[in-house]
């Protein structure tokens, strides 16, 4: 379920999980804390190249197929994207390590 937000001015909006009418359940959101400014531009940085990538990615998918060989080179991109540094921000984001 979703619990609502409260505004300062004392009205409500539904909490940052709940998008175009699905509600990702409270227990599955990300919790919200403040994250130094250096941390999110590290993250940022990340996701920029990551993001475009597996985008352009899904389209290629989309209209080409995937094979063996374009599957394991699409594993070796994301290695080369930073992936795996991309989930540990997150980890690391969970574990309070910042």
């Amino acid at each position: 379920r979703c619990l609502p937000v409260r505004k300062r001015n004392g009205s409500s909006r539904r909490s940052a999980g709940c998008r175009r009418g699905y509600c990702l359940p409270v227990e599955r959101q990300l919790p919200i804390r403040y994250v130094d400014p250096e941390k999110t531009s590290e993250r940022t940085f990340m996701e920029t190249e990551l993001f475009t990538y597996i985008g352009n990615f899904i389209a290629t998918s989309v209209l080409n197929g995937i094979d063996d060989a374009s599957w394991n080179a699409h594993l070796d991109q994301l290695q080369a994207n930073q992936y795996d540094q991309w989930l540990q921000w997150y980890q690391d984001f969970l574990d309070k390590k910042f």
